[in-house]
């Protein structure tokens, strides 16, 4: 939701407050508290493989099109296709959605989300497996989350199906969730704040978010400032309902 007759920053995790997100926050209850039966009625948010590659095509062309044109510096780092997507299927035990597969095969990282550095294959393992160190060694438990309106995301802080897609300057994250709660769904992209886990008003697959992404570049309410690297315009949350 737009703010009326100012500019801020566009969908960093610091420019909305936690308090606005979530009245409260509730304690992390660990990735392998929710029984499998709960997480098996999660529907999924990915679309056909075919229709979520052409979308995510689609997108990115436009994305890095306005990108190349009003803000080079921001994908200065751009990179070509991923060569195998093996490893990170066999560190999931799974396959990659669809959309996400897509986007790692047109590039391996350096596409910015906003302020939200594009990680690669490489750099999403790496960055999971740091935290998923951290959740194995017991340094989340006990830890607050922010409260959902609606439980479309497992309420602990880590969770070993969460796949690091950009991350900002503060360490937090955009990710692909693989097993969500009962009212979200698989292959939904969430935000994840170091202080308090992750959150999402809405469940929007990354072919989606990607769409909404290039429609409010090309919207013409977005600058690049290259001097701080960041975008100005009005308040955008990319994975609201709509």
């Amino acid at each position: 939701m737009a703010r009326a007759k100012k500019t801020t920053r566009s969908t960093g995790a610091k420019e909305q407050p936690a308090a606005t997100r979530a009245k409260k926050t509730t304690r992390s209850t660990g990735a392998k508290e929710q029984p499998a039966a709960t997480r098996t009625r999660s529907r999924s948010a990915s679309v056909p493989a075919g229709d979520a590659a052409a979308r995510v095509a689609a997108a990115v062309e436009r994305i890095v099109d306005w990108l190349r044109r009003r803000a080079p510096a921001a994908i200065a780092g751009l990179r070509p296709p991923a060569s195998d997507l093996g490893p990170v299927e066999a560190a999931l035990g799974r396959p990659l959605p669809a959309d996400l597969a897509a986007l790692w095969r047109l590039h391996d990282g350096g596409l910015p989300i906003f302020e939200y550095a594009g990680l690669g294959c490489a750099e999403a393992l790496r960055r999971r497996a740091g935290l998923e160190q951290l959740r194995a060694a017991g340094a989340f438990a006990g830890h607050e989350v922010f409260e959902q309106a609606a439980p479309r995301i497992q309420p602990t802080k880590w969770h070993p199906a969460w796949i690091p897609l950009a991350e900002d300057g503060c360490g937090n994250l955009y990710c692909v969730d693989l097993e969500p709660g009962p009212a979200g769904h698989v292959g939904q992209v969430i935000r994840w704040e170091t202080r308090g886990g992750p959150f999402a008003a809405g469940s929007v697959s990354l072919a989606e978010l990607l769409g909404r992404y290039a429609r409010a570049l090309a919207g013409g309410r977005f600058t690049y400032d290259p001097d701080s690297g960041t975008f100005d315009g009005p308040y955008l949350d990319l994975l609201a309902p709509r």
